[in-house]
Parts: structure tokens; sequence; C-alpha cells
């Protein structure tokens, strides 16, 4: 089954003012096993996959709002995912089992 969305705010600072990250994107299933679906209301540009400490363990330049990855030789555990489109960067968390 798949997790309920969090409910996130982003501001990205410019100046004395903040502007409202409207970047959006949706993951698959979470926990996920072998494969996760990455999906966005607009066109993607760039998707990483970091794990717990931080190490970049996935990257992949995209041109459309949609993409599954093989995650079948990651270990268990959290990883993020940062997904970069035109209007910012947004970063969710999941669950490899």
């Amino acid at each position: 089954s798949e997790s309920d969305p969090s409910e996130e705010a982003c501001a990205i600072t410019l100046g004395e003012s903040l502007a409202e990250n409207t970047s959006s994107f949706n993951i698959f299933p979470n926990p996920a096993t072998d494969n996760l679906s990455i999906e966005a209301n607009e066109e993607i540009t760039e998707v990483n996959i970091y794990n717990i400490i931080g190490v970049n363990v996935y990257n992949e330049q995209c041109t459309n709002n949609n993409l599954n990855v093989n995650i079948s030789d990651f270990n268990s555990g959290v990883y993020f995912v940062k997904v970069k489109t035109g209007n910012g960067e947004t970063v969710k968390r999941f669950i490899k089992q």
C-alpha cells in the first residue's frame, strides 16, 4: 500500500522576501522493493537519490514528467530523492525494503 502524502512547505529566499517553491512530485510505492516511480506536475530536469549519510547513489538527467528507477541493488534503508524542475528543487524521503 501507499503511504499518505506529506504536507510540504518550501521557500526560496530572494533578498528580503520569500517565494514559494511550486515544484512538486510524488514517489511510489513507499516503502519500495525493486522499482521506484517518480511523477511530477511539470517537466523533471534532474533526479538524484542520496542514502541516509548523504552519498549520491543515483543521478539521471531527464526531460519528462515521470521516471521509473530500478532500486533492486540498493541496500535496505532510508533514501532521499531530490527532483529538480524549472521551478526549483524538492526533496522527499522513501524507504527501500
